[in-house]
């Protein structure tokens, strides 16, 4: 899985176990995600690992999805051959 992909999956799903996301994403990209601060570890009352997804994570997404305006893309474009 990509790293975008994995991103992807954590803003969708927004909590979950540990073990289950290793599972689902693998263990590099879940390395990748806890040090850049997409998610944060916690522990369950059942002694298990569990994560959740940050506000950085969801914002980051939401830029990335962003819809641009003809506006902007007109303003680009100007922008570009000054």
């Amino acid at each position: 899985m990509k790293k975008i992909e994995s991103i992807n999956y954590i803003v969708k799903n927004k909590n979950g176990y540990l073990n289950d996301l290793k599972h689902k994403i693998g263990e590099n990209n879940l390395k990748a995600l806890l040090q850049t601060g997409f998610i944060m570890k916690g522990k369950e009352i059942s002694n298990k690992d569990s994560w959740k997804v940050t506000e950085f994570a969801v914002d980051f997404v939401n830029n990335i999805n962003k819809k641009i305006s003809i506006f902007d893309r007109f303003r680009y474009f100007l922008n570009s051959k000054i």
